[in-house]
């Protein structure tokens, strides 16, 4: 016994996987033991113990051997045992559980031809075999999880490098354009007919490089938990049937039919701007998938108080094997150098977050590459009708004019302190320029100002200090309104800059339009505090 034991304890060494050494166990622990067959069982996370009437049930539970050296001693206790052994013409049969500290891996159970005398010397045996086959069981468990997180890491290590790769890709393909043109723009080395060619090139790669920045920068406050979702009821027929009509152009000119179907009269409650960037980001994938001559069918319907909506195309269709990853980071169905569809592959992972942000799902489906692609939307409807909303502020029109309005424009880079004024200037503003904070206080403090737009990140003063000094003056600078117009677009630095003492915060880049609306609101609020203060 003691060769044996020491042949099974050789074995169950050289096993590494939980494969190998429950293998190990079934063929060299039933010869140590002089058993006619043995039988190993390997709970679940679960550690459902099994049948009743079972021993090898009663020696997960109590954690003790059960030793049973006939079938007339069973019938009793263990009824379903006895049965099964009878029936396979076994006299005996022991269950010994197999625990380690965060309870039971399993149970060996072996059976016996003839009837078992299970003295103390042979239930030592028995114990000590189990106890070897425990420690083998633990150890490949241990390594086979070591073995998958290192696998994991390596494959999330994988997909980060893919993914960088990707963004300086689709940054640098962009810049190119941009760059391009504008070099040939400055030495004046082209024909005027090609100068409006040049001059929407550039907007339509620096609007891309826009997109890509917003892409990251929402991955970024998604993956630190500081993503921002401002509730309000919202009707879902007037969001759909909008975020259809801004996209239509783009399939117009892809030669793409969207197809959309009445929507059910709902109410939904969630943040507007964040519902539309899902909407945006699966039409957009479905445009960007679906060749010239296809279409996209956009449909909804109520399904037990949850708005259900469809946006189905006709496209490449996705591979099966890549579904289920379909919302992860980083990947893309393709990310090779020799794919056909450009992008970062963060849209669908962005979606399906604000999706679940709002308490709802998302989930793709598609039959098969060539096969079309549908994903599937369901938020939940508002218990209560919606309310009447306030008249909102009517929007300024396009031909809004500035006269009279003086800004003062800080920003150390000349080219956006360029673009702003003229933006004001060609609607009537007066405009004075500062590249630092120093310069800024000198002209506030001699020019009648109307409103300040400062950028943070400067150098010397930045201007968070910038707008508590002038906030902490107790002169008529200090209800000056103003606005932060800068690239620090976090959540978390919006807040800093209102909590400084800027009225408004807006990141870069910036619509010239936005611009011009955001002045003429502050204007009319300085307007209104200097009436009333006479």
């Amino acid at each position: 016994r003691t060769t044996r034991l020491h042949a099974l304890t050789a074995s169950l060494s050289e096993s590494v996987s939980v494969t190998a050494v429950a293998k190990a166990i079934v063929e060299q622990a039933r010869i140590v033991v002089g058993a006619a067959e043995g039988e190993l069982k390997l709970l679940g996370d679960n550690h459902e113990p099994g049948e009743a009437g079972l021993c090898t049930t009663n020696a997960i539970k109590t954690g003790r051997p059960v030793f049973v050296g006939s079938l007339a001693e069973s019938h009793e206790s263990y009824w379903l045992s006895a049965a099964r052994a009878a029936d396979n013409g076994f006299a005996s049969m022991a269950a010994l559980p197999l625990m380690v500290k965060g309870g039971p891996l399993g149970v060996l159970e072996f059976h016996f031809n003839a009837p078992v005398n299970f003295d103390e010397e042979y239930q030592a045996l028995l114990i000590s075999v189990a106890q070897h086959c425990t420690q083998a069981l633990d150890r490949a468990r241990l390594y086979e999880t070591a073995e998958r997180a290192r696998s994991d890491a390596e494959r999330a290590n994988r997909l980060k490098d893919e993914f960088v790769s990707t963004v300086s890709h689709e940054l640098r393909t962009p810049l190119n354009a941009i760059l391009g043109w504008a070099s040939m723009l400055r030495t004046d080395s082209m024909d005027s007919e090609v100068f409006p060619q040049a001059v929407e090139s550039i907007y339509r790669n620096a609007s891309r490089q826009a997109k890509l920045v917003d892409d990251l920068l929402d991955f970024a406050r998604m993956a630190g938990g500081r993503t921002t979702i401002d509730m309000d009821r919202i009707d879902a027929p007037n969001l759909i049937r909008g975020i259809v009509e801004s996209v239509s152009p783009l399939a117009a000119g892809s030669q793409v039919d969207i197809q959309l179907s009445p929507i059910p009269d709902a109410t939904l409650r969630g943040d507007v701007k964040r519902l539309e960037q899902v909407f945006v980001n699966l039409l957009g994938n479905s445009l960007k998938f679906t060749p010239a001559g296809g279409r996209i069918m956009v449909s909804a319907r109520i399904v037990d108080r949850v708005l259900e909506i469809r946006v189905a195309d006709t496209g490449i269709g996705i591979e099966p094997e890549f579904l289920p990853y379909v919302f992860e980071r980083f990947r893309q169905g393709d990310g090779t150098t020799t794919r056909n569809h450009s992008g970062l592959g963060l849209g669908l992972s962005i979606a399906k977050q604000l999706v679940e942000a709002h308490k709802g799902t998302i989930r793709a489906e598609s039959a098969g590459k060539g096969k079309g692609t549908a994903f599937v939307v369901t938020l939940p409807i508002s218990g209560q009708e919606a309310e009447r909303a306030a008249a909102a502020a009517a929007e300024p029109p396009v031909d809004v004019r500035l006269d009279g309005v003086h800004v003062l424009v800080v920003d150390d880079e000349k080219d956006t302190r360029d673009l702003i004024g003229r933006a004001l200037e060609d609607r009537g503003a007066l405009i004075s320029v500062a590249d630092n904070s120093e310069d800024a206080i000198e002209i506030l403090e001699r020019d009648d100002i109307d409103v300040l737009l400062a950028d943070i990140a400067m150098p010397g003063e930045d201007g968070y200090s910038l707008i508590r000094r002038i906030r902490s003056g107790g002169n008529r600078l200090a209800s000056i309104p103003a606005a932060a117009v800068t690239a620090h677009a976090r959540d978390d630095e919006r807040t800093r800059a209102l909590a400084a003492g800027f009225h408004v915060h807006m990141a870069k880049p910036v619509e010239p339009s936005e611009i011009v609306r955001m002045v003429n609101h502050l204007a009319h609020d300085r307007r209104v505090s200097r009436r009333s203060s006479m």
